[in-house]
């Protein structure tokens, strides 16, 4: 139990310490399709200003802004809400900062659950991750980050985005 337990626990340290999350730059499988993806079955839970469902084998908690889903495995997807009175190019910054720091993909404006992100996808520390970020009322930003299989091969992260609702 404590060696299960302290695996656990590395593994969720680990995808912690990561810049940011997101996707395979080789996969053709993009979020913006997330909208179209089945609900995730599971227990919805409400965070500050949205309310997500965390599926059956996937834990959760609320942490500063937001709300963060994990799996024993390493997957993880974090929902923040961050900052007030941020440019309506912060988001788009943001997404550049990750390009350049970690060769990612070229920033793209995509429909999101009915907003307008900005997304790139990239590779860090060996795992795959993709980052979507948005301003919106109030200029706060809005981010989506996940770490893990790439979207062509985890459609458990399509169904978790596709259950955001906005407060």
């Amino acid at each position: 139990m404590k060696r299960t337990f302290g695996l656990i626990l590395t593994a969720i340290i680990l995808v912690l310490s990561l810049a940011s999350c997101g996707l395979n730059p080789a996969d053709k499988n993009e979020n913006k399709g997330a909208t179209t993806a089945t609900a995730a079955a599971g227990k919805r839970v409400q965070a500050e200003k949205f309310s997500i469902v965390v599926p059956d084998d996937w834990k959760g908690t609320v942490i500063d802004g937001g709300f963060q889903i994990y799996k024993a495995s390493g997957e993880i997807v974090e929902v923040f809400f961050r900052g007030a009175k941020l440019s309506q190019n912060y988001a788009k910054q943001q997404v550049e900062v990750k390009i350049k720091a970690y060769s990612g993909t070229k920033a793209k404006e995509i429909d999101l659950l009915g907003k307008k992100f900005w997304n790139t996808t990239y590779t860090a520390n060996g795992i795959t991750q993709v980052f979507d970020a948005c301003i919106v009322e109030g200029g706060v930003m809005i981010s989506i980050k996940y770490g893990g299989p790439s979207l062509g091969s985890n459609p458990e992260y399509l169904k978790i985005v596709n259950s955001i609702v906005w407060k």
